[in-house]
């Protein structure tokens, strides 16, 4: 099977295209009365590489465009990841404040009156401090009722900025 390769030859001061097998190359070559011929093949196709060859500008341009997107999918993958440590952290804040109010409700109903002992404190849940207050007042008093408003605050840090969550919260007792 002979491979067919197409050259372009110059002719004057047009183009002409011949057809040559593998053997004919081989030949060129090492027969030694067409060596200018493959001189010039291997210059045809050093410049058909060099016409399709990117300038430096052109490279500096792609590799700045290349490198912008790496850094929008970098920032965006840390502020989601600081989104949701603060969805997380927010999540624990939540649950404790429930369990918190419940306490809180759970000791009104067996003591009879308002007993806090704490109105402020720290815990920790999963090596992230928060800080607590806790403020109640008497909003209506009958024979028979009380009605307290309470209010939980609870605050922690999150990277640069404090974040606080505010939950209030009504408590009837009946006596």
């Amino acid at each position: 099977m002979v491979k067919k390769v197409k050259t372009i030859l110059p002719t004057g001061n047009s183009r002409k295209i011949k057809t040559l097998s593998f053997f004919d190359l081989h030949f060129s070559i090492f027969s030694g009365h067409e060596k200018k011929f493959v001189y010039f093949k291997r210059s045809v196709l050093y410049n058909s590489f060099l016409c399709f060859s990117f300038t430096l500008i052109e490279v500096m341009i792609t590799v700045v465009i290349l490198i912008t997107g790496i850094l929008f999918i970098y920032r965006s993958f840390f502020s989601s990841l600081n989104i949701s440590s603060y969805a997380k952290h927010y999540i624990y804040a939540l649950v404790w404040s429930d369990s918190k109010m419940e306490d809180i409700e759970s000791n009104l109903k067996r003591f009879k009156i308002p007993v806090f002992p704490k109105t402020s404190g720290v815990f920790k849940m999963h090596n992230k401090k928060f800080l607590w207050s806790l403020t109640y007042s008497l909003l209506a008093a009958t024979e028979n009722m009380d009605m307290y408003e309470v209010d939980l605050r609870i605050g922690w840090k999150e990277g640069k900025r404090n974040v606080k969550l505010e939950k209030s919260t009504y408590i009837c007792y009946r006596k």
